[in-house]
């Protein structure tokens, strides 16, 4: 399966279609480090690394190793962005590193397997009437509860819209 792209100077190499639910996950690189170094993405997302300055790579493996299977392209003036999606069958973590600075630039994109269908309250593999009834019954605020869809530790009229834009079979 094929993870990465790259883009320069608006011309795409190897364009992998993005999921609809995927997010473009932003990374800067510059001054010896990515930051974040630690990258929360799910299936689907794109880790945009975003060149500032220097001569750097991303690229997939540990010790300074390519692990030969993932993602290694440049950032510099001449190629600024460099995206990597997450394919949808990735689990657990993803390291990479600088080749020319490995020794101690690194970071991991730590994959977050998310449900299916997160709106899909009841489990019954459709967002239905059953789920917006229990959405609605636990309205205001609710620490780490299925129906706060958008995780602002309150299930309000943003998790509402949220359900309803997915509304049917999951």
């Amino acid at each position: 399966m094929h993870v990465w792209t790259r883009a320069a100077s608006g011309v795409a190499a190897g364009v992998v279609a993005l999921a609809a639910h995927g997010e473009i996950i932003p990374v800067s690189v510059s001054d010896f480090e990515y930051s974040p170094s630690v990258i929360a993405a799910a299936p689907g997302d794109t880790v945009r690394f975003q060149w500032v300055s220097g001569f750097h790579t991303v690229t997939a493996g540990v010790d300074c190793s390519y692990d030969g299977v993932g993602f290694n392209g440049p950032l510099y003036a001449g190629s600024p962005v460099f995206d990597v999606v997450i394919p949808e069958d990735a689990t657990d973590e993803i390291p990479f590193f600088c080749l020319p600075h490995c020794s101690f630039m690194t970071g991991t994109i730590v994959v977050a397997t998310a449900p299916v269908c997160p709106a899909d309250l009841d489990g019954s593999g459709s967002v239905d009437f059953s789920d917006l009834l229990q959405l609605l019954s636990v309205w205001g605020p609710c620490e780490d509860c299925d129906a706060d869809l958008d995780g602002d530790d309150s299930v309000g009229f943003n998790d509402l819209l949220a359900m309803l834009a997915v509304w049917g079979p999951c």
